[in-house]
């Protein structure tokens, strides 16, 4: 008689959903409620080690499982991706991420209704216009995606600020073209 599948330990459970904070692992969905899927599947490796689970929603998991659509490259380099993100970039700086990420969701959506070709992540300009601003003494909060050159923050209209200026009022949140070029490897799964 077959060997019953072991429960997936509550405390490994809880370390993959922390991971992806209690959402789907894909970039382009983030849904929730998510289940744990096994990258390699269960039967092949009988066991359940946090290296190979990922949290994906249930579409997700079925299109990862059953039709095949998201193939195991994408979904092990999504599992990479994540590490990367964690270790590097606090939640605030990966909501930003993802607002940003949105934003230009949104935009594409907004040219297909104009009749326009859609955007590509890395074209130059696309979100330099953005809503999204930051207290200028609050630049602590995004300081790992400033050091790497991801975004920038600017003053309305000025392309430099002196020292005082940097101090004042709010800054925009500007998507620099090495930003727009993570975004994409982040959303095609591809090494960030």
């Amino acid at each position: 008689m077959a060997k019953a599948r072991p429960k997936i330990p509550a405390e490994l459970k809880r370390q993959v959903l922390l991971e992806a904070g209690h959402q789907c692992a894909i970039p382009t969905c983030k849904k929730t409620p998510v289940e744990i899927a096994h990258i390699v599947p269960w039967s092949r490796v009988k066991s359940h080690k946090f290296e190979n689970l990922i949290a994906l929603c249930p579409a997700c998991h079925a299109r990862y499982d059953r039709t095949k659509e998201i193939d195991r490259k994408s979904i092990r380099q999504y599992k990479v991706n994540l590490g990367i993100l964690n270790q590097r970039y606090t939640d605030t700086e990966r909501q930003l991420m993802m607002a940003l990420l949105e934003m230009l969701r949104k935009m594409n959506k907004d040219f297909q209704r104009r009749g326009w070709p859609p955007y590509r992540l890395c074209e130059p300009g696309l979100v330099g216009d953005s809503s999204l601003r930051i207290s200028a003494d609050m630049w602590w909060v995004v300081s790992n995606l400033l050091e790497d050159g991801l975004i920038e923050l600017r003053q309305e209209g000025k392309e430099e600020l002196t020292e005082g200026e940097w101090l004042r009022g709010a800054q925009m949140i500007l998507i620099t073209e090495k930003g727009r070029e993570f975004l994409e490897h982040w959303v095609n799964a591809d090494p960030l």
